[in-house]
C-alpha cells in the first residue's frame, strides 16, 4: 500500500496459483506509483508471475517486457445487464485475474 497526504494512493495484491503467482489487482492514482508498487513486489516473489494489465495503461508493456514478461493472452471483460464497466480503468492497472476481476 502507498499513501500520499495521509490517504491511500495505491495498492497491490497477489495470490499463489497452481503454477504461478497472480499479481493483481494493482490500483494506483498514477502509473508511476503503480510501477513503483510492482517494482517493490516482483523481487519478493519466487517463481513465475502472471499479470492481467488493462490495455489502456500503455506505460506498462515496456516495463514488463524489460523485466522479462511476454504477452500471452488478451482479455475482454464482458458484462450482462450492466451499463458501465467494473471499477475505474484510470485507477485499475491490473485486475486480480479473469475469474475475480
Amino acid at each position: 500500500m502507498a499513501e500520499r497526504d495521509g490517504r491511500v494512493a495505491g495498492y497491490l495484491l497477489g495470490r499463489d496459483g497452481r503454477q504461478s503467482t497472480q499479481v493483481g489487482p494493482i490500483v494506483a492514482h498514477d502509473q508511476s506509483l503503480a510501477k513503483a508498487l510492482l517494482a517493490h513486489a516482483l523481487p519478493r516473489i519466487d517463481g513465475p508471475v502472471l499479470l492481467d494489465v488493462l490495455d489502456c495503461h500503455t506505460g506498462f508493456p515496456p516495463l514488463l517486457t524489460a523485466a522479462g514478461f511476454a504477452v500471452e493472452r488478451s482479455y475482454t471483460r464482458m458484462t450482462l445487464d450492466a451499463d458501465a464497466a467494473f471499477g475505474d480503468a484510470n485507477l485499475m492497472v491490473a485486475i486480480a485475474g479473469p475469474e475475480l476481476g
